[in-house]
């Protein structure tokens, strides 16, 4: 008897989606509990962040694996990440922050697309560059992408000395991306490597899918590790990065973002000439 090959049928192949080069190469880190919280801890630290095309990315990791581990949670070495960043509709915060003002703001939920339910935090940063957390308020985000109860105005309008409360309730920037941890096994020292980013408002999608960011934050006087040293050699330099700052750049371009240009220009030289509309 005659057994012919069987072939898939197609709809099943797009079920099982073969891993990426990217996936291949985190998978090959040993993994670190979320448990092991002193290794996440950086009190006193300095951070750079660094724009890495995709291709090049797992080479760079498979270079600095003996040194990393990666945060393995629930089951996934990579994890998936939204968050939702508040603002008035004048965009008093992003003008804030694009003037480089010291003392701002920042409202910011983190979305839980399981529960549906999203905590938001209101940070403060101070005249030396210092972040802390004034509040912290479990709710809920309707189909609008905004704080849909009561008390969420009426908390803004206490945690802010300007704009309405009413006003800021609405989400202006959903950012979704994946996001791969790394700890170094000796020294004071964490990655964050954020891929696939993709930016949505106001019916508009932009997305980076060519571009790695990638964080590295470290003991202020540590030693230079091998992923620093690496970076360094191939001539990937820091870069001024902020997720909301690019975000509203490239979802409202409206608005003056001359501060979030050169950033730009280095996206669109990294992505082969421009960002992707996604849909």
């Amino acid at each position: 008897m005659i057994v012919e090959s069987w072939t898939p049928p197609v709809r099943l192949k797009e079920w099982v989606a073969a891993p990426t080069a990217t996936e291949l190469a985190v998978d090959a880190f040993a993994p670190m509990a979320r448990d092991e919280k002193g290794a996440l801890a950086l009190s006193d630290r300095i951070e750079a962040t660094y724009l890495v095309p995709i291709e090049a990315l797992p080479a760079h990791l498979d270079a600095i694996r003996a040194d990393y581990r990666v945060l393995f949670k629930k089951g996934r070495r990579v994890q998936r990440r939204q968050r939702l960043d508040f603002d008035s509709s004048d965009f008093v915060l992003f003008h804030r922050q694009h003037a480089g003002a010291a003392v701002r703001d920042k409202l910011r939920a983190s979305i839980d697309d399981a529960s549906g339910e999203n905590v938001l935090k209101v940070k403060h940063r101070d005249n030396k560059g210092r972040w802390r957390r004034t509040c912290k308020h479990r709710f809920v985000v309707d189909a609008q992408m905004r704080a849909a109860d009561p008390k969420s105005g009426t908390l803004l309008r206490h945690s802010y000395g300007y704009g309405d409360g009413d006003d800021l309730v609405y989400g202006r920037l959903l950012t979704r991306f994946d996001r791969v941890t790394l700890v170094h096994r000796h020294l004071d020292e964490r990655i964050t490597i954020d891929l696939d980013l993709r930016f949505e408002g106001a019916g508009r999608v932009e997305a980076l899918p060519e571009v790695a960011v990638v964080t590295i934050a470290r003991a202020r006087h540590g030693a230079e590790s091998s992923a620093v040293a690496r970076l360094r050699r191939h001539r990937i330099r820091p870069q001024r990065f902020s997720k909301y700052g690019i975000g509203v750049s490239l979802v409202y371009p409206q608005l003056k973002h001359n501060r979030y240009k050169p950033t730009l220009r280095a996206l669109a030289t990294l992505s082969g000439g421009g960002v992707s509309h996604a849909h």
